[in-house]
C-alpha cells in the first residue's frame, strides 16, 4: 500500500480558507469583505495605481478589480480619477475616510503577511513563491485548453 499523501491542491485551498478566515476574524466588524480589504489595502500601498496596476498587484482580472473598487466607492473610501497625463487611463485615489481605515488595516495586513511567513526564511519563501506560481500556471494551461467529456 502506498503511503498516504496530502493532495497539493487540498492543502492550497485549505491554506486560503484559513487565510481567508484570519482576515475576515479581523476586518469584519469594520464592515468590508476580505476582498475589498485586500484591495484598499493595496489602493493605500500602490498610491495612484490604475485598475490595472491593482489588478496585476492582487492577481486578478480587470471585472474583478473593477466591481470591488465600484464597492469601495461606494462606501466612500476610493475615488476613481483620470490621469492627467493620460486621459484614457484611471487611477485610483483613496478618500480621506479611507486613508484613515487603510492605516488601520495597513496593521492587519502586516500581520496576517507576518504569520502566513512565521518561521520561513527568505529563501524558503521565494521557492514557496516560486514553487506556487509554477502551480498556478500548471493550472492556468487547463482554463486556456479546456478538455472536453470523453476525449483525451
Amino acid at each position: 500500500m502506498l503511503p498516504r499523501q496530502e493532495y497539493i491542491g487540498l492543502l492550497i485551498g485549505t491554506a486560503r480558507r484559513r487565510l481567508k478566515q484570519a482576515v475576515e476574524a479581523q476586518v469584519s466588524e469594520h464592515g468590508l469583505s476580505t476582498r475589498q480589504f485586500w484591495t484598499l489595502v493595496s489602493a493605500h500601498e500602490l498610491q495612484g495605481a490604475s485598475l490595472g496596476e491593482l489588478a496585476e498587484r492582487q492577481n486578478t482580472d480587470l471585472p474583478t478589480i473593477s466591481r470591488v473598487v465600484a464597492q469601495l466607492a461606494a462606501l466612500g473610501l476610493v475615488v476613481l480619477e483620470r490621469d492627467p497625463g493620460d486621459r484614457r487611463r484611471a487611477i485610483l485615489g483613496v478618500t480621506p475616510r479611507g486613508r484613515v481605515l487603510a492605516k488601520r488595516m495597513q496593521k492587519i495586513a502586516d500581520e496576517v503577511r507576518g504569520v502566513t511567513v512565521k518561521g520561513l526564511s527568505a529563501p524558503e519563501q521565494e521557492h514557496l513563491r516560486g514553487l506556487l506560481k509554477r502551480v498556478i500556471g500548471n493550472l492556468d494551461s487547463l482554463a486556456v485548453e479546456p478538455r472536453r467529456a470523453g476525449k483525451g
